[in-house]
């Protein structure tokens, strides 16, 4: 027993320091991102392990030894810096609430139609979901799955909606899954964002595209571009609004959704095939730590080996061969350039810590997007979190959620004030 708890203690005491550093070696991106993602965000309970392994150790006093001691002391200090991790996330709801203050003005809550503005959660409260982190299932929604949105084997959709008709058309919004552009579906990802904007009435498209390698870029991003259109073409049949669309997603996700807001009917011989005149606009942006910048023109991932990921899995052709491709493959290009047509309001969210999409690749994106546009742009870094922040309920996934709708409602406000 004493030896178990004194590995438990420096297992836990390692996997935590190791969540939480920006140690960023090629070998170690992906190990970082498990126990950021995974310790980090389930903080509470790893603490209560750690007071679990204390309480054994004292159930066995007569038997300690110098190892189960320093043991108890190692549990006791993990258990405390995993509870201030905890509380640190139950206060991001505040933080969240100044970027959107920050990015939309003082009064953006004003702005809200007061219809919308009573479903919205107030963001300093969290609710107890997070208690239950992997329940992801909520009543009140009708699916309808496999809906075939294009050509191709993976072109289908999900669509999720609310039981029950709507005496006008509801808001949409078209959500990319993630998955390095090689794996993933669309079912499986930003499940307590649809659970949330669902029950406030929207329609929640979930979306599954070509993968890599098998397809390259930018058969992913026509995908997008084709759901996108289809949505347009057919979803007052399902209830929705095709003249109000948003687009979300996380990691490829949030590459492929923050394209769909920036590149709107550019390049389409490339990039719209076979739909060249379909009209790709958004009305809202919302990606989540998303790879903004595939040629790393301002050295944010040097010395790491993700320039010959690209060039090995993704893209078609290297970077010498057609730097113009890679240009266009990056949404902050886009960015750096006077908006034609204007681009749609963004909501950009990342995490302080993620390994495997830099929040600094971020941070030029937005900036670039705040120099060159009219529209607001609100960006929210998540402190002390990782890749993947929101798939599942936490305190921060719970805030981001509660800050992403209310940046939804305020944009679909605006829009129902223009129509009248």
């Amino acid at each position: 027993m004493a030896d178990s708890i004194f590995c438990f203690a420096i297992f836990y005491f390692l996997v935590t320091w190791y969540g939480k550093t920006r140690l960023r070696v090629s070998f170690s991106l992906v190990l970082q991102f498990v126990a950021g993602w995974l310790v980090v965000e389930l903080a509470f309970f790893h603490a209560i392990v750690n007071g679990l392994l204390i309480v054994m150790a004292i159930g066995d006093l007569g038997d300690w030894s110098l190892s189960t001691f320093l043991g108890v002391l190692l549990c006791a200090y993990n258990g405390h810096h995993l509870w201030q991790l905890h509380q640190q996330a139950m206060e991001s709801g505040t933080t969240l609430n100044q970027n959107l203050a920050a990015g939309l003005g003082e009064n953006f809550r004003d702005e809200i139609i007061e219809s919308r503005r009573k479903l919205l959660t107030d963001p300093t409260q969290i609710d107890n979901s997070w208690q239950r982190p992997f329940s992801l299932n909520r009543p009140g929604i009708e699916t309808l799955r496999d809906i075939t949105y294009g050509p191709n084997d993976r072109n289908t959709l999900d669509l999720h909606r609310p039981v029950g008709e709507s005496d006008q058309p509801r808001p949409v919004m078209l959500q990319i899954h993630g998955g390095a552009w090689m794996i993933g579906y669309g079912d499986r990802q930003a499940l307590p964002l649809r659970n949330k904007l669902v029950a406030a009435g929207w329609i929640f498209v979930a979306i599954n595209y070509r993968l890599a390698p098998k397809q390259r870029f930018p058969a992913q991003l026509i995908d997008s571009k084709q759901a996108l259109h289809w949505i347009k073409e057919n979803i007052a049949n399902y209830g929705g609004d095709p003249d109000f669309v948003m687009v979300t997603g996380g990691s490829a996700g949030g590459h492929l959704s923050s394209f769909l807001g920036i590149s709107a009917n550019q390049h389409t011989e490339l990039l719209q095939p076979g739909f060249e005149n379909a009209d790709t606009s958004v009305q809202g942006c919302m990606p989540i730590y998303g790879v903004y910048d595939f040629c790393d023109r301002h050295g944010v991932r040097e010395d790491l080996p993700t320039v010959d990921f690209l060039e090995k899995y993704i893209m078609p052709e290297s970077i010498t061969a057609n730097r113009e491709l890679w240009d266009i493959a990056s949404p902050i290009s886009y960015a750096e350039q006077e908006p034609t047509p204007p681009r749609p309001p963004f909501m950009v969210c990342h995490g302080e810590l993620d390994t495997l999409a830099f929040a600094e690749d971020a941070h030029h994106f937005v900036q670039a997007l705040q120099n060159n546009d009219t529209e607001p742009c609100v960006y929210a870094e998540l402190e002390t979190a990782q890749h993947g922040f929101e798939i599942f309920y936490s305190p921060r996934c719970v805030a981001t959620v509660n800050a992403l709708h209310t940046f939804a409602e305020w944009t679909y406000s605006r829009y129902l004030q223009q129509q009248n």
